[in-house]
């Protein structure tokens, strides 16, 4: 029986990774109405969301590398203030 059960799962899996692309692609064909973007739009774009966008960039990679310093010197001052009492 358990044989049973492991073959199906695995020719179910096997089934859903062959066959998902396929849906995913035929989702993604379906025609848009395309606008041109105006005057306003365009400069709207060019200045403010893309400055926003690249201190949002580089603020995020700031405060990441700052949380891993943090994640791993917190442990160890602790754990010497530990010893140290």
């Amino acid at each position: 029986m358990h044989k049973i059960v492991k073959q199906s799962m695995a020719f179910f899996l096997i089934a859903a990774l062959l066959f998902v692309p396929f849906g995913s692609s035929a989702t993604a064909s379906v025609d848009f109405e395309k606008e041109d973007p105006t005057g306003g739009a365009m400069f709207a774009d060019f200045i403010l969301v893309r400055p926003v966008g690249i201190v949002a960039l580089v603020a995020g990679s700031v405060l990441f590398v700052i949380s891993k310093i943090y994640l791993y010197t917190t442990p160890g001052r602790i754990l010497a203030f530990l010893l140290d009492l």
